[in-house]
């Protein structure tokens, strides 16, 4: 809502976050944490993906480049081509405080 209290509908960047991601095998790898904006462009930079371990718990984020997703409209999600096994291996994403 904004301050003038007339409610403003939600940006489609908005939209994408809590959206899943997924791999072209249908697994779920986790699900959009953050989206990063290039400040020169106004364009999506990159994806912030909150990877889940065990029992749902949220363990790692990575920030990995918008150019990679594609989206499928079917189901609803972002498909990043990785296996499950390889976000277990790669460092995660720390943001600037």
């Amino acid at each position: 809502m904004a301050k003038s209290g007339v409610y403003e509908p939600m940006s489609e960047v908005e939209l994408l976050v809590g959206a899943p991601v997924r791999n072209s095998q249908g697994e779920e790898l986790g699900r959009v944490y953050k989206v990063l904006m290039d400040e020169s462009t106004g364009q999506i930079s990159n994806v912030v993906l909150s990877h889940h371990a065990f029992f749902g718990l949220w363990r790692k984020r990575f920030s990995i480049p918008w150019d990679v997703f594609h989206f499928d409209e079917t189901n609803n999600a972002l498909i990043l081509e990785v296996e499950k096994e390889f976000l277990e291996r790669v460092p995660s994403y720390k943001e600037k405080v």
